[in-house]
């Protein structure tokens, strides 16, 4: 063709429009748990990153294939233990599915709390251990930590709960003596928190010391003019003959003058007390009635030279302490007897009051939470007279004053000393033994008094040591009584004579 005209070939033509991506979708990828993970949680949710140009997602999972859905997540539902599960996402477009690439995953292992902790020490029921006593036990070799309960509880809970803790060691601080202590060691992993046996142990019993009056010395003191005044030195010691501070003492003065004096030994086991001045007075003797200390026993009978009145007889009062609800002995009670012995009860709930005088006595017994009892008994001498007590757990209430009685106590020779006695009651009504009152003498006499404890008729008697002549006005205001099983009174209550 050569030399042809090509010109003359020319005509029109049109180019085919450009085809839509007829292509099927990529896979699945970003499989969520990841391929081949192990200790997957049984209520793991599945999930993926679609393939490209996906509209769809077939899962298969664990052999059985499920319909075609819009999202990227799959809810298997709950899963086993240790178990591995194979799955698949096919993706899905109109123009074809593409299959996904297998994947695997395994589920977590059995949860496995540890077990309870072993050992303790002190051991189970162990009796008079130390008051410094540090717990220790064994714990349980799948255990990551330990939560520590301590207290006085039975039944330890949230109360006692001592915190969370990696060392197998604690120290509870200090500890009162003849007392029950309650633990538990709950034993903690990630897996769960596994409780032990509450374990338990006594304390040691730290004997109650004792105090006596050592010694008397009276002197005459001259005033000016021919009046004179008698001195009473009073020294208490103990059992290792070491002074005694914060004994109350109440004697008597005999001779040219007769009156009550007392008060509370020094620092160094020292009480001085002194009659009022008498004309040409000369002649003085002074003799213990009553002498106590909270916490001590007075040793009446080394103490028998120096008190008023021949040496008595006595024997013992010896019992148990109980509650009353659950018949559980009760611990660390105070016991006191009216004629001054005190003492508290062991870890079994005993006690054993001695040297009490022979005759009729009334013995009362607190402890905190729980209502005061009084009970009287008879002794007799070198015998002992058997006391028990079941405690009543305390409710709760108000204490009160019932009445003041003010008055004159003629110490003669025309001189006078006030008194006042204070009955008290609770909220009920009923006269409230072993309460401390709190007040003041004003008037003529201006004198703090007490805290002393009404006796088993709810009443307390205080005598200004102060005396004075001719016409006297006497004030007393109760100005505070606590009671452990009963709400304080704080406020002002007086009475005049």
């Amino acid at each position: 063709m050569s030399g042809t005209n090509w010109g003359n070939y020319i005509g029109s033509f049109s180019l085919p429009a450009c085809s839509p991506n007829l292509d099927p979708p990529g896979k699945a990828v970003n499989p969520s748990p990841g391929n081949g993970g192990t200790n997957v949680a049984i209520d793991a949710d599945l999930s993926w990153t679609a393939g490209s140009g996906a509209t769809g997602h077939i899962v298969t999972f664990d052999g059985t294939g499920y319909p075609e859905r819009g999202g990227t997540t799959f809810d298997p539902g709950p899963l086993a233990y240790s178990t591995t599960y194979n799955w698949q996402v096919d993706e899905v477009n109109e123009y074809g599915t593409t299959s996904g690439d297998p994947w695997s995953f395994t589920t977590r292992a059995v949860p496995v709390p540890p077990g309870p902790a072993t050992n303790p020490s002190p051991a189970d029921g162990a009796f008079a251990v130390s008051v410094t006593t540090n717990l220790n036990w064994t714990a349980d070799s799948g255990a990551d930590s330990h939560d520590v309960y301590f207290g006085t509880n039975p039944s330890p809970g949230s109360g006692e709960f001592q915190g969370n803790q990696t060392a197998t060691g604690f120290n509870p601080s200090s500890l009162a003596d003849s007392t029950t202590y309650y633990w538990r060691i709950d034993e903690v992993n990630s897996d769960g928190t596994t409780a032990g046996p509450v374990w338990s142990f006594t304390t040691e019993d730290i004997p109650v010391q004792a105090f006596h009056v050592k010694s008397i010395v009276v002197d005459s003191e001259f005033q000016n003019g021919q009046r004179y005044r008698g001195v009473a030195t009073i020294l208490v010691h103990d059992e290792g003959g070491g002074p005694v501070p914060g004994v109350e003492i109440s004697g008597t003065f005999s001779g040219d003058w007769a009156g009550i004096r007392g008060g509370t030994t020094d620092s160094s086991g020292l009480l001085i007390v002194e009659t009022p001045p008498v004309k040409n007075g000369s002649s003085w003797d002074y003799c213990v009635n009553t002498a106590s200390k909270a916490g001590w026993n007075h040793d009446a009978g080394t103490s028998a030279p120096w008190l008023c009145g021949a040496p008595q007889p006595s024997g013992s009062i010896a019992g148990f302490v109980k509650d009353a609800v659950t018949t559980l002995a009760i611990s660390g009670a105070s016991v006191s007897a009216d004629s001054g012995e005190i003492t508290s009860t062991a870890a079994d709930g005993s006690y054993t009051l001695s040297n009490v005088p022979t005759g009729s006595h009334t013995v009362t017994i607190s402890a905190s939470g729980y209502v005061t009892a009084v009970d009287s008994t008879t002794v007799t001498d070198g015998g002992t007279s058997t006391l028990d007590f079941a405690l009543t757990p305390s409710s709760g209430g108000s204490i009160a004053v019932r009445s003041i009685t003010v008055s004159t106590v003629n110490q003669g020779k025309g001189n006078k000393s006030g008194r006042a006695v204070v009955v008290v009651e609770d909220d009920q009504g009923s006269v409230v033994p072993g309460a401390a009152v709190s007040g003041n003498f004003s008037g003529t006499f201006n004198e703090a008094s007490g805290p002393s404890d009404t006796n088993a008729s709810g009443s307390v008697t205080f005598d200004t040591s102060g005396m004075a002549k001719g016409g006297v006005s006497v004030t007393f205001c109760v100005t505070g009584i606590s009671h452990p099983a009963l709400d304080d009174f704080t406020g002002e209550v007086c009475s005049s004579l």
